[in-house]
């Protein structure tokens, strides 16, 4: 049986050695020779990382200590959400409510002919939640603000139902 001949096209890039440096989600890597640190976590499923070299940081001991700190710092900027409850009241930053699971929504009926637009603020589960609910408020009937406020009391009923 004889090998294939070795493609010098097909040649695979090694990827970089990490050592450890004995602290928890820290690495050592090296890129032309030259080393550096790499900070590297995921939380609530985003990538975190960030490279620290060393000949510009002043040695090993000194970049190892700006790059827990800096490991340290994101770590309280973004914390795990350990419980349900958390996840579903973290605010994403495309949010315009200025709260978690309340929207505003916009439908438009035809009824005898006429287009009707309506405006209702609405109130959802939290995601993941069995069986999916809703509850709507429509602005017509309420008002702005008094619609804005019965949907986040019922938000508010869903979430202390995952307590």
């Amino acid at each position: 049986m004889t090998k294939p001949p070795k493609n010098s096209t097909s040649k695979k890039k090694k990827s970089p050695r990490t050592t450890n440096v004995g602290s928890p989600n820290i690495g050592r890597l090296f890129i032309n020779g030259k080393p550096y640190l790499r900070v590297s976590f995921i939380r609530n499923g985003k990538i975190f990382q960030k490279k620290f070299y060393e000949h510009l940081l002043g040695g090993k001991q000194q970049t190892l200590l700006i790059a827990q700190e800096w490991r340290d710092q994101m770590f309280i900027l973004h914390p795990i959400y350990n419980t349900p409850l958390q996840v579903a009241t973290h605010l994403c930053k495309d949010n315009t409510s200025g709260r978690t699971g309340v929207f505003l929504r916009k439908t438009v009926r035809v009824k005898n002919g006429k287009t009707q637009r309506y405006l209702f603020w609405q109130a959802q589960t939290p995601f993941g939640t069995k069986p999916f609910q809703s509850k709507s408020f429509t602005i017509l009937k309420y008002g702005n603000d008094l619609a804005y406020s019965m949907a986040v009391a019922a938000r508010e009923g869903f979430e202390s139902a995952l307590k």
